[in-house]
């Protein structure tokens, strides 16, 4: 799962450089990992909710305003710069995946891009979920 996640952030941070290139001021390393950051975040979100509804575990939601918000964020997200940028870790990853094959470029391309689009599809499916249970 872990090969999976560093193609993922791989494949983000080719689609960031190309951007990087237009706009300037893009750092690619950081957008890819709050890339994945985000999509993580959704996935983990959208299956607490879709578990809450199947088994209605949390009656009483902890407090998520904006401050308490950001403060659960800050580690997340450091955790994810310490294990895919911090130390030039991103060069490593790009160094492994950079002679793939074309034919594993196709392939890893569809799997980014199911990855996203399902992630994207249970966001939809969880709010759903919020609508039909309030």
């Amino acid at each position: 799962m872990w090969k999976a996640y560093k193609y993922l952030f791989y494949k983000l941070y080719k689609l960031s450089a190309k951007i990087s290139s237009i706009v300037k001021d893009d750092i690619p390393e950081y957008t890819a990992m709050f890339d994945i950051g985000v999509l993580v975040l959704i996935n983990l979100a959208s299956f607490a909710v879709i578990i809450n509804s199947i088994g209605g575990f949390w009656h009483n939601l902890p407090d998520l305003s904006r401050g308490r918000f950001f403060v659960y964020l800050i580690p997340y997200f450091l955790f994810f710069y310490f294990t895919l940028v911090f130390n030039g870790k991103y060069k490593r990853i790009i160094k492994e995946f950079k002679n793939e094959s074309e034919e594993l470029r196709r392939k890893g391309r569809r799997k980014v891009i199911m990855y996203i689009t399902g992630t994207l599809l249970l966001l939809i499916f969880s709010m759903v979920l919020i609508i039909m249970t309030n």
